[in-house]
């Protein structure tokens, strides 16, 4: 594939930068062995495939080993229509995460990433990239890679930081695993706030909430990262089984922070498949990054969640005008997000829903999306 940077300059859809690894999610051999079945995954990688399937164009800023795993995230990647122009393979291994389960308290996650290839990625190609691109949203997430990596921070802030002089929407996920954290949650809660100040939409979940700042009082620390002179317009904080809140700010109600909770559309400890049936939950493996799939996705739609070239939900979003009409149709976005992540929790591993899938299952269900 073709390094970053090209004499073309390309405008529209999705860009988004970060890790690509393989998953080790546990199985048992058919005498009852311990053994590990490797799926594609990373939380850029599953975000791309989720809004790749929901319709977006969407392209890939990352660099990809040319070991047998590097192959294989390739290889999918390709077939699932996501633009690689802007991935570079470099003779370095792929990321492994091996994945353990604790019943009632979801994946933990063990990481083999020294000198990985998904490291390998640097502000200059950044820089280069976004000399012939324009995208309308650009989007990060952590992971195995954290704020700590200094060459992959420097790479993600200057994404945000001029993307976002382009008109992007920028978005993003902390997606925190506690146990890569070395500096300890005060200092790393400094390189997030920091990091907050060129990002546009925030999604969070309620376990990095819990490690960052110490408390389940998620609506205070929304309304901090709300209240920053430059940061965020929109937070949404994820609770796993129990659904997600949002928060926004209101202009026309002295910039107070309105809230409302979507509920996943399934009973637990069950999940629903396509069709929007009852259906045992496989795992929650890239659950967070299909709901943020389909969250970028719909904010660059119109209430049909059909692209669309002037985005309603980005124009509220800029302005912080959440009228009735707005509201609605971000609560509706919420409800179609959290149906995606259900769907994807039918099955092994992160693999989200298609658009189609979607819409069946909301249809099924009666819900206010469709």
């Amino acid at each position: 594939m073709a390094s970053p940077g090209t004499s073309t300059v390309s405008s529209g859809g999705l860009c988004i930068a970060g890790e690509s690894l393989i998953d080790m999610l546990p199985r048992q051999t058919a005498d009852g062995a311990a053994a590990y079945l490797p799926c594609p995954g990373g939380s850029p990688f599953n975000a791309l495939l989720a809004a790749s399937r929901l319709g977006m164009p969407v392209k890939y800023l990352a660099s990809l080993s040319t070991d047998m795993f590097g192959e294989q995230l390739h290889g999918l990647l390709e077939k699932e229509g996501v633009n690689l122009d802007l991935v570079t393979r470099v003779d370095r291994p792929t990321t492994l995460a091996f994945v353990s389960r604790e019943p009632g308290k979801g994946e933990k996650y063990a990481f083999f990433k020294e000198n990985s290839a998904d490291r390998a990625l640097d502000k200059a190609c950044v820089r280069q990239a976004l000399e012939s691109h324009r995208f309308d949203a650009v989007h990060v997430s952590l992971g195995a890679v954290t704020l700590e990596d200094a060459q992959m921070k420097e790479a993600f802030e200057e994404l945000l930081r001029t993307s976002g002089q382009q008109g992007a929407l920028r978005t993003f996920d902390p997606n925190l695993r506690s146990n890569m954290i070395r500096s300890g949650a005060a200092s790393y809660r400094d390189l997030i706030e920091n990091f907050l100040q060129e990002v546009d939409i925030v999604k969070c979940s309620d376990d990095d909430l819990e490690f960052l700042y110490n408390t389940q009082n998620f609506e205070q620390v929304a309304k901090t990262w709300l209240g920053m002179v430059k940061g965020p317009k929109l937070v949404v904080v994820t609770q796993g089984g129990n659904g997600a809140t949002t928060y926004y700010p209101t202009k026309s109600n002295g910039g107070q922070v309105g809230s409302f909770h979507t509920t996943p559309p399934c009973k637990q400890p069950n999940t629903i498949d396509a069709s929007g049936a009852e259906a045992p939950l496989v795992d929650t493996v890239g659950a967070g990054d299909t709901f943020m799939g389909g969250v970028i996705q719909g904010f660059l739609s119109d209430a049909r969640f059909r692209a669309c070239s002037d985005p309603p939900l980005k124009a509220a979003l800029s302005t912080a005008e959440w009228g009735e009409s707005a509201l609605r149709h971000l609560e509706n976005l919420m409800e179609r997000a959290a149906t995606c992540a259900a769907i994807n929790c039918s099955r092994a591993g992160c693999d989200p829903p298609s658009c189609e899938e979607a819409e069946a299952a909301g249809r099924s269900l009666k819900l206010s999306f469709v």
